[in-house]
C-alpha cells in the first residue's frame, strides 16, 4: 500500500494507513500472496465477524426482515433511507403491504433506522477499515468480498 510516496509496512497495514493522495485516488494493489493482503484480509475477517457476531447488528437484520416481511414487495432502496419519500410512498401504497395502518409501516421504518444507526456506531471499527480499505488498496473489493464471504459462510457451518 502507498502511503505518502512509500510502501506502508505490514504494521501500517493494521494501522490507520490511508491513502494520502488529496483526490483519494487508490494507491496500490495487494499481490494476493503477499503477507501484507493476508493481514489486511485476516484484520478485515476479523471485523466482520465481530460484527455479524454482534448483538445490535444481528437485532437490526431481525427487524429489517420483519419490516420486509409485512412490506411484502421489493422497494427502491433509497427509500429505505429517505424518510420523507418513504412516508410518501407508504401513504399512496399501504393497500400493497400487510401492514396495518401507515403510522404502524412509518414507525417501523424508524425503528429499523435507529438499530441500523446503532448498530454501525457499535461496529465503527469495521466500518472505518472498509474505508480506509476502499481508499488506500486498488483491490479492496477482492479483499472485502473475500473477508466477508469467508465469515458468512463460517456462520452457516457454525449453525449446522
Amino acid at each position: 500500500m502507498v502511503l505518502g510516496g512509500t510502501i506502508a509496512t505490514n504494521a501500517q497495514c493494521n494501522s490507520k494507513a490511508v491513502c494520502s493522495k488529496s483526490n483519494y485516488t487508490q494507491c496500490s494493489k495487494l499481490d494476493k500472496n503477499s503477507e501484507e493482503y493476508k493481514l489486511c484480509y485476516e484484520k478485515l475477517k476479523d471485523l466482520e465477524l465481530k460484527r455479524a457476531e454482534s448483538p445490535s447488528y444481528n437485532k437490526s437484520l431481525r427487524i429489517s426482515r420483519a419490516f420486509d416481511k409485512k412490506l411484502s414487495q421489493k422497494i427502491e432502496a433509497s427509500l429505505y433511507s429517505n424518510e420523507y419519500a418513504f412516508n410518501q410512498w407508504i401513504e399512496k401504497n399501504i393497500h400493497t403491504t400487510n401492514f396495518g395502518t401507515v403510522a404502524d409501516a412509518k414507525d417501523q421504518w424508524k425503528k429499523i433506522n435507529t438499530a441500523y444507526k446503532i448498530a454501525v456506531a457499535e461496529n465503527k471499527e469495521y466500518y472505518d477499515y472498509m474505508s480506509e480499505l476502499a481508499l488506500s488498496v486498488e483491490n479492496a473489493s477482492e479483499i472485502i468480498a473475500g473477508a466477508t464471504s469467508t465469515v458468512a459462510y463460517e456462520n452457516i457451518y457454525r449453525q449446522d
